[in-house]
């Protein structure tokens, strides 16, 4: 079990900084961070926003959160306004 629960993570930020490397090398993201932390950021980060929007009574509206992870996801790729 504890191997599965390390396994999945680290294939999903695999896959993760993946595409986040096509994206530099695309010119759609800046280029000067490891591909490999910003996609370990955000799939831990979308982890506890989850946590937290599923524990709050009354939930928040689905597009405050979705706004919320985008503006996470958007940092931690480097992403400029």
């Amino acid at each position: 079990m504890a191997a599965a629960h390390t396994r999945l993570p680290r294939r999903l930020t695999e896959l993760g900084s993946h595409n986040i490397a096509r994206g530099q090398r695309d010119g759609e993201l800046p280029g000067e961070r490891d591909p490999e932390m910003p996609a370990a950021a955000t799939l831990g980060g979308l982890n506890a926003v989850a946590a937290v929007a599923l524990a709050r009574t009354p939930r928040p509206p689905a597009e405050a959160v979705i706004d919320e992870v985008w503006a996470f996801i958007a940092g931690a790729v480097g992403l400029r306004p």
